[in-house]
């Protein structure tokens, strides 16, 4: 099975600075993956 969510894929390593989280929001990309154990790796390497 196929997912798809909507992320930024820049990787954070601490929480974003207020500016940096306004430019989250206006760069999200539609990213696909196979497994919920993908989505649970692209969250643990920071992406939001």
């Amino acid at each position: 099975m196929r997912y798809e969510f909507t992320a930024n894929t820049n990787t954070y390593s601490s929480k974003p600075s207020k500016t940096e989280a306004a430019k989250i929001s206006t760069d999200m990309h539609t990213v696909y993956i196979d497994s919920i154990e993908g989505f649970l790796e692209d969250i643990e390497q920071g992406v939001s």
